[in-house]
């Protein structure tokens, strides 16, 4: 199963952008898509389904559906309620695999969503939230769990490029706690040794590994990133049972 998650900048589905977008996307050939800062009108391609997405959101112009997470699927899935952050998260299950996929949305250090929280400390608390679901969804799902967003924090073990130390090593700690393998972290970072980036677009696995090397790849190629399509790259990975 190849999962790829990409934000693409509040983009309209009908706009010269979008077209853009989609044509990167069916090179992509995703089976299951997970869309950040989007519209829910704007699919991958026609065979894809809208499975889920993320709640309302005061930031967001919801009444033309936007959306901060947004799950599309080629394959046959259905929604999974949850409870924490609920504007910033959706998820999934894949019928025929019983692997369950989660889209998140995490804070940035500017973000301004909850008046008492800023910076560090509101990346923290809402990964701590959100991640007491992906225990959950961890134990609950027998083929396996893969979480995949805009985490707004890269996890390069050297230097620092987006977010904080104390974000990175929340992360780092998180995701051991869960169980979650990041097959875009360190020298699985498909950007950090190509571009003098690092990916703050994650995609992360428990009961589940990447097939063959490299364990996640990039689009655009590293360096080639237009502004005018999207702020942030996109990645994917090939997923099969671990």
């Amino acid at each position: 199963m190849r999962v790829a998650t990409w934000n693409l900048a509040r983009c309209r589905a009908a706009s010269v952008r979008a077209a853009r977008l989609r044509d990167w996307m069916a090179r992509i050939d995703a089976d299951v898509w997970v869309l950040t800062e989007t519209y829910c009108d704007l699919s991958p391609e026609p065979a894809y389904t809208l499975i889920a997405h993320s709640a309302s959101a005061p930031d967001r112009d919801s009444r033309d559906g936007e959306v901060w997470v947004a799950i599309w699927s080629r394959l046959t899935a259905e929604p999974i309620d949850l409870t924490a952050d609920q504007e910033r998260v959706a998820a999934v299950r894949i019928v025929s695999s019983d692997v369950i996929v989660v889209g998140t949305v995490l804070p940035w250090l500017a973000d301004c969503r909850h008046a008492e929280l800023r910076g560090a400390d509101a990346f923290v608390d809402r990964l701590a939230a959100q991640s007491a679901e992906w225990r959950r969804l961890r134990d609950e799902g027998p083929g396996g769990l893969c979480v995949a967003g805009d985490f707004n924090q890269d996890l390069l073990t050297p230097g620092h490029y987006y977010g904080s130390r104390q974000g990175r090593s929340a992360l780092r700690n998180t995701l051991a706690a869960c169980g979650l393998d990041c097959l875009t972290a360190d020298a699985d970072d498909p950007l950090a040794a190509r571009d003098g980036r690092a990916s703050i677009d994650h995609i992360t696995v428990a009961g589940l590994k990447a097939r063959g090397e490299p364990r996640s790849h990039v689009w655009p190629p590293a360096g080639e990133l237009n502004p005018s399509l999207s702020d942030h790259y996109g990645v994917w990975s090939d997923l099969v049972a671990d």
